[in-house]
């Protein structure tokens, strides 16, 4: 699980006033990045008077350092200077990689792939299909999902429904399709995101033949009864081969 801060935060941790006859600031700025790039630190201080950098520490070096020269002198001054700050930025460092793992879970600031299912039944009244491709569990919460017809996205008797969040962060949708049963083999559910390592692409399983037929006297699935969770009206009855769902 990946989280990424871009552009990366910055905190403000101390600010306050030099003794001095005129007015002066006093600021420390810590930066946490989770995912940097080659060679970049994943934790960085910058400390600055007014506006002039005088000290840097970063993960990488782990070491408090003096940005102007008269900020050398103080290391002869007081010999423990260097190593204290060194340490009190060591603290950050690791403060900062705790608050970005719970950033992370908190948020779910991760790439989950979705969990996709083809459904379908039968509409008594016209003896056409009607499949529903249901997406749940992704993020992030861009999707790409479409019906396809012989590779090609196909609108004609298409329906989106709406994209929603989960309790877990996650989110989930659902698209459907009325077709002719003849041409069943030429549609997908075709579905691209970022947790999925190529694009899926979902055939619709097969129908038995008649819907008469289901029962346990014939050995075969029970007929479903169900009112169509997009908000139809009325009741369709649908027999679904479960062993067909999908390649």
């Amino acid at each position: 699980m990946l989280f990424k801060m871009a552009p990366p935060c910055l905190w403000p941790v101390v600010s306050g006033r030099l003794p001095s006859a005129s007015s002066h600031s006093l600021k420390y700025f810590y930066t946490g990045i989770s995912e940097p790039s080659q060679g970049q630190p994943h934790f960085v201080v910058l400390g600055f008077v007014d506006s002039q950098a005088f000290v840097h520490y970063d993960s990488n070096s782990r070491r408090m350092k003096p940005r102007v020269s008269w900020m050398e002198k103080v290391g002869k001054e007081d010999p423990q200077y260097w190593e204290r700050e060194t340490q009190a930025s060591y603290v950050q460092e690791q403060a900062s990689r705790q608050g970005l793992e719970t950033l992370r879970d908190r948020y779910n600031q991760s790439k989950e792939p979705p969990e996709v299912t083809v459904r379908g039944k039968t509409e008594v009244e016209d003896g056409m299909e009607t499949h529903v491709c249901r997406l749940d569990g992704f993020y992030p919460r861009e999707i790409n999902a479409s019906w396809t017809r012989d590779g090609e996205v196909w609108e004609e008797e298409t329906f989106h429904g709406s994209l929603a969040p989960n309790a877990d962060g996650t989110y989930h949708s659902w698209l459907s399709i009325r077709i002719d049963p003849k041409e069943r083999g030429r549609y997908r559910c075709h579905v691209e995101h970022d947790g999925l390592q190529e694009p899926l692409d979902l055939k619709m399983g097969r129908f038995l033949p008649s819907v008469s037929l289901c029962g346990a006297s014939s050995g075969l699935p029970s007929v479903l009864f169900s009112q169509p969770s997009w908000g139809a009206s009325r009741i369709s009855a649908s027999c679904w081969d479960s062993s067909l769902d999908s390649d």
